[in-house]
């Protein structure tokens, strides 16, 4: 008959097999935390970086557009020159076409021209046309008055044409009024060798481009500096309620290729409907910091806080990257850097 164990061994060895169906370790010491997972230290502060920033971006806008006219002829006659077609441009300065072998002059004027003028007329048409000579570089100072200057301009203008006349004078016949500087021609009805008379149809203008809307103002960067639209080349200001006016602009616009393709795309009696660039006209220099730095923000005004406790007053100009670009001030100096999250004191900025 064999020994039995002592009830203290007994309940020791109850104790072990239970223990180790439930995978308990009982003498099992708790590993030390690994150094890399120990929790880590808020970052309270952020380093400043300087940022140019231009608010280049592309915004919806409506081109206003100038009704469809039919250009008449002034003179009777056969046509010996017609350089047109359309989708051609006429623009003012130049010969569209001849007449009986005289080029017939284009012009734009603020007052339609409607008779003869000859030196010492006197009208808002002689002052009209005045002032398209000296805009088209000539020495014309516009007066009320047709002057010997705006006759010699004219006589330099007939010889750039191919004209060999030398009269100053400026007959109705010899001139065609166009509604603006350079324009699209739409239609050409008449074909070279054709007899006309006074009150034909000689070809059709209209669509160019009289205005440009931006179609959602509030994404203009006017709190920030002037803003430009951009279009090949060629930029114009826009003003507060985002139009733009522009006529060397609108020139550019209305006889390009993509201005075209919209106008082949827009049903006729539209306003044309597309995008345009916009940026600042100087890009500004701003201030990066985290997001977490921007407090008490009200719009697009907002505060931070720099390492040496100052609050400071900014205005929020964009996000870029996960950074705030914003201003400060021009008589406040750049801080090196700023608190943010826990270590932001204040609420407010004065």
């Amino acid at each position: 008959m064999g020994r039995s164990l002592p009830l203290p061994a007994v309940l020791l060895a109850l104790v072990l097999v239970l223990a180790t169906g439930l995978g308990v370790g009982i003498f099992a010491v708790p590993a030390p935390t690994p150094q890399d997972v120990q929790p880590g230290v808020p970052i309270r502060s952020a380093p400043v970086s300087l940022q140019d920033y231009a608010g280049d971006r592309e915004v919806s806008v409506g081109f206003q557009t100038a009704p469809i006219i039919d250009i008449r002829a002034s003179a009777s006659g056969i046509v010996t020159s017609l350089p047109l077609e359309p989708g051609a441009v006429v623009t003012s300065g130049t010969s569209p076409l001849s007449v009986d072998g005289r080029p017939v002059i284009a012009l734009h004027t603020e007052t339609p021209l409607y008779r003869d003028l000859v030196v010492g007329d006197r009208g808002l048409d002689a002052l009209a046309l005045q002032k398209e000579l000296a805009r088209l570089g000539f020495s014309v100072t516009a007066t009320n008055t047709y002057s010997w200057q705006a006759a010699a301009a004219i006589q330099e203008l007939r010889k750039r044409l191919g004209d060999s006349s030398t009269s100053g004078n400026l007959p109705l016949t010899d001139v065609l009024w166009i509604p603006a500087v350079s324009t699209e021609v739409r239609g050409v009805p008449i074909t070279l060798g054709a007899a006309i008379e006074s009150g034909d149809t000689l070809f059709t203008l209209g669509g160019q481009v009289t205005a440009i809307k931006v179609a959602d103002v509030s994404r203009l960067d006017f709190r920030v500096g002037a803003m430009v639209m951009e279009w090949e080349d060629a930029t114009a200001p826009i003003a507060p309620d985002g139009l733009v006016t522009d006529t060397a602009f609108l020139a550019v616009v209305s006889t390009s290729d993509a201005y075209r393709a919209l106008l082949a795309e827009t049903p006729d009696g539209s306003q044309p409907l597309g995008s345009a660039k916009v940026r600042l006209e100087t890009p500004v220099t701003t201030l990066r910091v985290p997001p977490a730095a921007v407090f008490g923000i009200i719009g697009s005004q907002g505060c931070i806080q720099t390492t040496e406790g100052g609050a400071l007053p900014v205005v929020i100009v964009a996000s870029d990257l996960g950074g705030t670009l914003v201003q400060l001030p021009d008589d406040l100096p750049a801080p090196a850097s700023v608190n943010i999250g826990a270590g932001v004191q204040d609420q407010v900025c004065e």
